[in-house]
């Protein structure tokens, strides 16, 4: 339907068919389409040849509007490509800092923001880069770490794990004018309705005397 009303429009619809799985035979394929004004790939696009694509496209439009977490537009922004999305929920996604974020389905909003790329080329070099910094949160690797991190905070709540609150580091002088990290773990006290409450040693008790205390709330 698509590519019937791409041609009733007057515009040039060619079908690109590769010989093989080279990567050769895929440039080859794309360039016998050279000049068509939509092309047709009716070959298999591996991850390492669409992230070649992402990058060289003024623009990669991927602006589901029923995928709850779009990943095309991030697969996009991580090959350095400049993803066009829709407001359903990529969180990953800020209009004109690291991608483009579609509130309509008028195809002039596209065109908008094509002609505003083309106008201000230092704009579409940034908003690359930052497009693949914020890609970088978004690994499999990081999403599991924060996956895990949520599930260990439920499982506490349901009292499922031990209540083991993070550390408290404080500076304290030492003779030579430095200052060093000092941590005392088992000073620490939780209760259920507080922050984790330290007991530091005031900087400016004597040495060798009974240090007068006081109580220091998550950071010194």
């Amino acid at each position: 339907e698509v590519l019937g009303r791409a041609r009733e429009l007057g515009l040039t619809v060619s079908e690109a068919r590769a010989a093989d799985n080279r990567i050769e035979s895929y440039f080859h394929a794309l360039h016998e389409c050279n000049g068509s004004d939509v092309i047709d790939i009716k070959f298999h696009l591996p991850q390492d040849f669409l992230r070649i694509i992402y990058k060289a496209s003024d623009a990669v439009l991927a602006n589901s509007g029923h995928e709850p977490f779009g990943i095309v537009g991030l697969e996009a922004m991580a090959a350095g490509g400049i993803a066009f999305t829709g407001g359903t929920g990529e969180d990953y996604a800020i209009h004109r800092h690291n991608s483009f974020v579609l509130e309509t389905s008028d195809p002039r909003e596209i065109e908008e923001h094509l002609l505003y790329l083309q106008e201000f080329p230092d704009e579409d070099a940034r908003i690359r880069a930052e497009a693949q910094r914020t890609a970088a949160y978004f690994t499999w690797e990081e999403t599991a770490r924060n996956l895990v991190g949520k599930l260990e905070n439920q499982a506490r709540l349901q009292n499922a794990l031990a209540k083991i609150p993070p550390p408290l580091i404080c500076s304290q002088p030492v003779e030579s004018g430095e200052r060093r990290l000092w941590v005392d773990i088992e000073q620490t006290r939780v209760s259920h309705d507080s922050a984790p409450v330290r007991i530091a040693p005031l900087e400016n008790a004597a040495k060798n005397q009974e240090r007068p205390n006081r109580k220091v709330r998550n950071a010194c």
